[in-house]
């Protein structure tokens, strides 16, 4: 089963993409929702999501930014 975190600034967004994903029937377990990125790269460096699903234009660290940052941690 793949592990699949949500990052959007807006939580209202996280919460729709959340309950538009029919989870039990595919083999993907959702480990968390983030409305921050800064608090996302730490979630993803600590978790390890297989997949993040992640807005692009988000304030502080934008979506592409939390993919670069997260791509030289060392996971």
């Amino acid at each position: 089963m793949r592990s699949v975190l949500i990052v959007d600034d807006e939580i209202n967004i996280c919460s729709l993409i959340r309950h538009e994903i029919e989870w039990d029937s595919l083999p993907l377990e959702l480990c968390g929702l983030c409305s921050d990125s800064r608090q996302a790269l730490q979630l993803i460096c600590r978790q390890r999501p297989d997949i993040v699903i992640t807005d692009i234009q988000m304030p502080v660290l934008d979506g592409l930014e939390l993919i670069r940052q997260t791509q030289h941690q060392k996971l």
